[in-house]
């Protein structure tokens, strides 16, 4: 289901009604009270239903996942994000912006649709988000939604982190790195670039290149299937999804 956040929970709900298993993209609902009764409704008809943080099943992140659980940077004790870029065209027209800048339709504004990805993977790798806080403001006044956000928060291991985002920047504040501080080293890996990801510990400086599936949600869609199948779990759950739109609502709406 690839249409905008604000109408996947009706249609998911109708589709699960109809028996059939969903596959919706991220973020799972314009707000964390359609994704509760999408859950409602998934349990209640018995109708399984899949959220698309494909990062989840992407070779980069699994490596990042595997150096941290391997050890390689000791104990883990802070996850810090950093994504900034210029406007888009498409987000500067007043006339008929893209529906990512409208809260109404995608729940917020490009920090829904891009954060969202880059939270669900720290809880894949540290567990649930348990607690968050942050500010949101809307400093280019380019469209209604909110363009940047700082954030702290922590996970279920008790790991804590930072983020910041802004969509309206200079282009030399261009930024796209998320970083895994530990003990006795660290991690670097973009959200959403093809960078290797990077191990600085005390054997030296490690890189990491990687190849995605041509089609980026390959390896994810193929996790549904064998889960539809083969009842093999999904690595990616509506229960954990939920949790990053309550992230989300919490930091840019205070609810």
């Amino acid at each position: 289901m690839a249409t905008p956040p604000s109408t996947h929970a009706e249609y998911a709900i109708k589709a699960m009604r109809a028996g059939k298993a969903v596959y919706v993209e991220k973020p799972m609902a314009a707000t964390y009270a359609q994704c509760q009764e999408m859950i409602r409704v998934s349990d209640e008809t018995g109708v399984p239903l899949f959220v698309a943080y494909y990062r989840r099943s992407l070779p980069g992140f699994l490596k990042v996942k595997e150096l941290v659980e391997e050890g390689h940077v000791g104990t883990p004790l802070m996850a810090n994000i950093r994504l900034t870029r210029p406007p888009l065209p498409q987000e500067m027209d007043g006339e008929a912006p893209i529906w990512r800048v409208d809260p109404k339709v995608a729940g917020g504004g490009i920090f829904y649709d891009l954060a969202s990805h880059q939270l669900d993977f720290l809880s894949f790798v540290f567990g649930d988000l348990t607690d968050i806080h942050g500010f949101a403001t809307n400093g280019g006044k380019i469209y209604p939604a909110e363009d940047t956000v700082t954030a702290v928060f922590q996970f279920k291991n008790g790991l804590t982190g930072t983020g910041t985002w802004s969509f309206v920047t200079d282009p030399s504040a261009r930024e796209d790195v998320m970083e895994i501080i530990g003990t006795k080293g660290k991690i670097v890996f973009s959200g959403f670039g093809h960078e290797p990801v990077m191990l600085y510990n005390e054997k030296g400086e490690l890189e990491f290149p990687y190849m995605n599936p041509e089609n980026i949600q390959y390896n994810m869609i193929k996790q549904v299937v064998q889960e539809l199948l083969h009842h093999k779990p999904c690595v990616s759950s509506a229960h954990s999804a939920a949790k990053v739109n309550w992230a989300m609502e919490k930091v840019v709406y205070g609810t």
